[in-house]
């Protein structure tokens, strides 16, 4: 996702959608979400607020901060085929 299509956008229209990550993320606590992992968009605060779903072991996790070429925005479509 560019600049451009992030700043286009307000918040409301974030909040609930589906992103692939195009890349590894950390968060603050050295928890790692990998690339092509589907996360869901909780917020847009100087980047995105991503909820990771839980792992094998139950612990799911937030990010914060992603920058928008970080992700790709899915459509209803791609998200339910990754599920």
């Amino acid at each position: 996702m560019t600049d451009k299509e992030y700043k286009k956008h307000t918040t409301d229209f974030f909040v609930g959608k589906k992103v692939r990550l195009l890349r590894e993320l950390k968060n603050n606590g050295g928890q790692y979400a990998v690339e092509g992992t589907v996360c869901t968009v909780t917020g847009k605060f100087g980047g995105f607020i991503l909820k990771v779903p839980p792992c094998s072991h139950g612990l799911g996790l937030y990010i914060s901060r992603v920058e928008p070429g970080a992700v790709e925005l899915l459509e209803d479509d791609d998200a339910k085929e990754t599920n």
